[in-house]
C-alpha cells in the first residue's frame, strides 16, 4: 500500500505510514492497482539564510584563503605537489578541492605553453645558425 502524502510503500494492513506518518485508512491509498503512480516523495528543504547555515564542505573560501592557497600552491614542487594533493581529494571542502584542480590545470597549460615556445625558440636558433 503506498501512502497518498509521501508516496512510500508501506505493508498491507498498517493503520499509519512508516516514512511520514499519515493515516492509510481511507480514500487515495492502492493495494494492487496497476494504473496507480505513488506521487513522489520530496524531503523538506531546509532555508539557508546564510553562509554559516551551510555544511561545512559547502563553504566558501575566503579573500584571504583563496591569498593563501595562491601563495602556498606557487612554490615550486612542493606547492605544486600540495596543490595535486587538494585536487585529489585531502580536503573535503568542495570549493577547496575545485579551486586547486583549476590551479593545477592552469599550471599544465603553462609548463605546455613554455614547453613550445622553448622548442619554437630553439628551432629559430637552429635556423640562424
Amino acid at each position: 500500500m503506498y501512502c497518498r502524502k509521501c508516496g512510500i510503500e508501506n505493508p498491507d494492513g498498517v493503520k499509519y505510514c512508516r516514512g511520514c506518518g499519515e493515516s492509510l485508512s481511507g480514500a487515495g491509498a492502492s493495494t494492487g492497482d496497476a494504473t496507480y503512480v505513488p506521487p513522489t516523495y520530496n524531503p523538506p528543504r531546509r532555508e539557508i539564510t546564510s553562509i554559516d547555515d551551510l555544511p561545512a564542505k559547502y563553504r566558501p573560501i575566503g579573500m584571504w584563503g583563496y591569498f593563501g592557497y595562491n601563495l602556498l600552491f606557487a612554490i615550486p614542487f612542493v606547492g605544486w605537489i600540495i596543490a595535486l594533493a587538494f585536487a585529489v581529494g585531502v580536503t573535503s571542502n568542495v570549493n577547496l578541492k575545485n579551486y586547486a584542480r583549476a590551479y593545477f590545470c592552469g599550471l599544465i597549460v603553462a609548463i605546455v605553453l613554455l614547453l613550445l615556445v622553448s622548442a619554437s625558440g630553439c628551432s629559430v636558433l637552429y635556423e640562424l645558425m
